[in-house]
Parts: structure tokens; C-alpha cells; sequence
């Protein structure tokens, strides 16, 4: 009984973190929307695996038939709890894109893993390898 009641302390101690966030990569937004952080973190992802973009000559063309272009985003927010500190938290986004066909087979990654402040009413950006870029503001209680 009294483990269930600490438990229970240290989540209205913590309360749900609301945040907006703004993911952008090379030409333009990767993602944009709403996470709801509590003790365990929230985390959003997609992907999406389609032919590649056609080479000019039709060579590469018929050989692309035989290959797939992966594209995937991974963000997650979780609270890093250091010393009490309710306000900082890790911050980890990873884009993986596809190498255009016609110059190779594979994809090219980024990823950013870093802790923030981040009390409410504030916003940080945090910038990352290949024009990744997380906006996050968290929002007033």
C-alpha cells in the first residue's frame, strides 16, 4: 500500500507535460503537433517505404524496380529525472532518408539526443546535423 501511494506522489509532482512541437529537415516540416508527457515520456514516429524517384536512363530504371526508398522519423520526449528536477527532459529525434537511386542504394541518418530546461511558457530550439530541427514549446500549467 505505501509504494502505491509514493507512486502516486511522484506523478502529481510531475504533472502531464503538454507540448507543441515542430520537426523540420531539409526542404520543410517533417512533423508538427501535440505530446502529452508524463512519467514514461511520449514519443511520436512514421515511416514510409515507396519505389525510388526514377533514374533518366532507363537502365536504372528497370533496376530500381527491385529496390525501395525508406523514409522515417523518430521523436521522443521523456522526463530526465536528475536530481528532482521536474523541468528537464531528453529530447532524442531521428530522420532517416533515402540516398536518390541514381547515386546509390541506402539511406543518410541524423539524430539529435539532448537534455533541455524546460519550464512552462518556454521555447527551445534545439539544431541537429542536415538541417534537423525540434522546436519545442512546452505549454503554461
Amino acid at each position: 500500500m505505501a509504494s502505491s501511494l509514493r507512486g502516486s506522489t511522484r506523478a502529481s509532482e510531475n504533472p502531464i507535460a503538454v507540448v507543441d512541437v515542430t520537426v523540420e529537415a531539409g526542404r520543410g516540416a517533417l512533423w508538427t503537433g501535440v505530446l502529452k508527457i508524463d512519467n514514461s515520456g511520449a514519443s511520436y514516429s512514421e515511416s514510409l517505404r515507396d519505389a525510388p524517384e526514377p533514374c533518366d536512363d532507363k537502365a536504372g530504371n528497370a533496376s530500381a524496380s527491385n529496390f525501395s526508398a525508406q523514409r522515417q522519423f523518430n521523436l521522443s520526449i521523456r522526463r530526465y529525472n536528475r536530481n528532482g528536477a521536474p523541468d528537464l527532459f531528453s529530447v532524442n529525434a531521428r530522420w532517416t532518408r533515402p540516398i536518390p537511386f541514381c547515386e546509390g542504394q541506402g539511406t543518410r541518418s541524423v539524430s539529435l539526443d539532448q537534455q533541455v530546461d524546460l519550464v512552462p511558457g518556454r521555447t527551445v530550439r534545439l539544431t541537429g546535423d542536415g538541417g534537423l530541427v525540434v522546436t519545442i514549446t512546452r505549454r503554461a500549467n
